[in-house]
């Protein structure tokens, strides 16, 4: 039982020490560290699509320039040059330009899509229940691999979002 702790504890205080590292790394990331306070108000949603006062169950991932030819010359599909705090989302139901709000996070504005993302293709291989496996796909972009790579890591699989007009997003930097 002793060794079962003292065990217990190493990892803790290595996996620790490692993501302090991490979140040094990938500080100039601005929009993994940000801190929101849960969606207040409006989610963005139908009565059809599930009746929570947070907004809709969705499975957050992380890309990065050189995935693919559009974002290794930073395009999205609004034209709008990619750059950190943008996600990509299903414009038929998030409208481009609207304010993601992703709990512990921060918001994103939607600016981009990919085939990916509209077929919901990371909630339905990862996901645990049928609710998992049909939430909506975001996708944020990270301006450089190492800070998209530690947010697959580290962040949060899934996360209640909700999502309003670009015009309340204030001014954003």
């Amino acid at each position: 039982m002793r060794a079962k702790t003292v065990l217990y504890v190493g990892l803790i205080l290595t996996m620790g020490a490692s993501m302090a590292r991490a979140e040094v790394l990938a500080a100039s990331s601005k929009s993994l560290f940000s801190r929101a306070a849960p969606a207040q108000g409006g989610s963005g949603l139908d009565p059809s699509d599930g009746p929570t006062k947070e907004g809709r169950l969705a499975r957050v991932t992380a890309y990065w320039p050189g995935e693919d030819y559009f974002t290794n010359r930073r395009l999205s599909a609004t034209g709008v040059r990619l750059r950190d705090g943008f996600c990509a989302v299903d414009s038929s139901i998030i409208p481009y330009g609207s304010v993601v709000k992703i709990p512990g996070l921060g918001d994103y504005l939607a600016m981009d899509t990919g085939t990916a993302v509209i077929s919901r293709k990371a909630a339905r291989l990862s996901g645990h229940n049928p609710m998992e496996r049909s939430a909506l796909v975001i996708d944020l972009y990270f301006a450089s691999r190492r800070a998209g790579e530690y947010f697959e890591k580290f962040g949060p699989k899934f996360a209640m979002v909700a999502w309003g007009s670009g015009a309340s997003a204030g001014n954003r930097e």
